[in-house]
């Protein structure tokens, strides 16, 4: 009798023990989840509910699975950035699949993911915020990216991608470089990717990502027919070549060159590689004068953002006044290719 109350006794504390142990994985279930939800950010002007999000276990079998309810959410937006979505997607996912940490109990890593899509007038865009759990090995990798993403802007990293791909790196090369998969995601971004890493406390270190993709509309070309007092405007986006030809002194110059202003803004937002302008003017009096400089500096700090832009000013070979304002245009716009001729139809 007393060796049976000794064995009950025994399974009881066995019981209470598991019982506690549950517990305790339990409340560090909840904690982990707690600093993963934290770190998890919803893009500015954006409801914080998210339109899909995943917490718990991740598994590179499941990824599919996974990836079907994400495109069914970004299914509105156009095709181009489906493509977009589901590359960053699964280079996120298997991001956290390949490096995550697996905490005891578990045989996957653990983390978060979140998704927003979002429209503008011109354009349609998803958003990502992804978090993890990382190794101490994960820590030492992890901290030349975040230099490497530091220092360089968007068409540099582009730049990496080619030449990682090209010339992979070597093992130990790889502990001092931006993984090939963070740079197609910088690439398919456009620069609006943001890696962080926090290390407090330094037994739990976690590692987010927040990415966004858009996809711009297509424009449509558009066509301004001369008056007495404005010249013809026409601009191709297809080929990004602008065109002002005859005179310039409009009844309202805030909107006409505005408008103007406008068309470029929303092809430059499209992130073109090129953008020509032609100006023919015969004359054009002091408003427009304003206006065509703004034009001008606005069309230089594209060329800042990595856009090659050329501007082509055909002046009167009589006109002294024409040419030296286009000159001094150039010279306030040393990162335009600009080329002043004194070969204007009459």
């Amino acid at each position: 009798h007393g060796s049976s109350n000794k064995r009950n006794s025994i399974a009881k504390k066995d019981e209470l023990g598991q019982t506690e142990t549950m517990q305790k994985f339990q409340s560090e279930q909840k904690q982990q989840a707690g600093r993963l939800e934290h770190v998890i950010k919803a893009p500015t002007g954006l409801s914080e509910a998210p339109d899909w999000q995943y917490k718990g276990q991740f598994c590179d079998a499941e990824l599919d699975t996974h990836l079907g309810s994400v495109l069914q959410h970004s299914a509105a937006g156009p095709l181009g950035l489906q493509r977009k979505v589901r590359a960053v997607f699964i280079e996120l996912f298997q991001n956290i699949c390949r490096h995550g940490a697996v905490a005891d109990g578990r045989p996957y890593p653990c983390g978060m993911m979140a998704i927003w899509s979002h429209a503008e007038p011109n354009s349609h865009s998803v958003s990502f915020s992804a978090a993890n759990f990382l190794t101490e090995q994960g820590v030492e990798l992890m901290q030349p990216v975040l230099d490497e993403f530091g220092l360089y802007g968007y068409s540099q990293l582009r730049t990496r991608y080619r030449q990682q791909l090209l010339h992979p790196a070597s093992q130990s090369q790889r502990r001092n470089s931006a993984g090939l998969g963070l740079l197609d995601m910088a690439r398919r971004s456009e620069g609006k990717l943001n890696i962080e890493l926090d290390i407090s406390p330094p037994a739990e270190p976690v590692f987010s990502i927040t990415v966004t993709v858009t996809e711009f509309h297509a424009m449509t070309s558009f066509h301004r027919l001369p008056t007495s007092r404005t010249p013809e405007v026409r601009f191709d986006p297809g080929t990004g070549h602008l065109s002002l030809k005859g005179e310039s002194y409009p009844e309202d110059i805030t909107k006409f060159y505005g408008e103007l202003e406008q068309i470029l803004k929303d092809y430059v937002s499209s992130q073109p590689s090129h953008l020509k302008a032609e100006f023919e003017l015969n004359y054009f009096n002091s408003g427009s004068a304003r206006a065509l400089l703004e034009l001008v500096q606005y069309l230089n700090g594209a060329a800042q953002k990595g856009i090659e832009v050329d501007i082509n000013w055909s002046c009167d070979e009589e006109d002294d006044i024409g040419t030296e304002f286009a000159t001094d245009l150039s010279r306030d716009a040393p990162d335009v290719s600009f080329s002043v001729n004194n070969q204007l139809q009459k």
